[in-house]
């Protein structure tokens, strides 16, 4: 018993939820914040940091081509680091800090620095591109999980609500709701706000 309580099973094979070196898919991470009481509703991204081992810094942060630079996350001896734009409000802070989760846990193994200014790319063309569009869909799914906005969206929350009980912005909120094809639902009672992918910073 104490065994199946540590293992979850997931197409044949086994995740040990006491290892976040093995997380590698944002429900994995998500149970793995719930076993660890870390609050998932709205998601505490902050102390799904401090469990993982990355520092997380809010600083002013330079122009990159023109753009502000969202945020960081970096490794020096075997250490991770990410740096926020403080400038930001909290809830653009929120995508941020998730979307450099997801590098953390989808490509580490493939660099030591991510440095990230535009979000949301409709099209990728290089390995790099769709790397942030991996980061994009780990840190949407896990800060609004699709099960938990199903079920709000059913029970009659709006555009607003939604966004505000997972801390997100409306325009982030968007982002999900097309992902999961509900927005055209919540659109029949909503205003439209307008979404350029190709260079939409939350």
């Amino acid at each position: 018993m104490a065994f199946k309580n540590r293992i979850l099973r997931y197409d044949g094979g086994g995740i040990d939820l006491d290892n976040i070196d093995l997380i590698k898919t944002p429900s994995w991470l998500l149970l793995y914040a719930k076993r660890n009481g870390i609050n998932t509703m709205p998601l505490d991204v902050v102390a799904l940091c401090d469990k993982a081992g990355i520092s997380v810094t809010y600083q002013t942060l330079c122009q990159r081509d023109g753009m502000d630079i969202a945020g960081i996350l970096s490794s020096c001896d075997s250490r991770w680091s990410m740096y926020v734009n403080k400038k930001y409000v909290e809830r653009r802070q929120r995508f941020v800090i998730a979307h450099e989760l997801g590098h953390f846990f989808l490509h580490r193994q493939d660099r030591s620095i991510f440095t990230d200014t535009v979000f949301f790319r409709a099209i990728y063309h290089t390995e790099e591109q769709k790397q942030e569009w991996q980061a994009n869909e780990f840190a949407a799914s896990i800060l609004m999980p699709r099960d938990d906005v199903v079920r709000l969206v059913d029970e009659g929350c709006d555009w607003m609500q939604l966004a505000d009980a997972f801390q997100v912005s409306m325009l982030v909120m968007r982002y999900q709701l097309e992902r999961i094809g509900l927005f055209s639902k919540v659109l029949k009672k909503e205003f439209t706000i307008p979404l350029v992918y190709s260079s939409y910073r939350p």
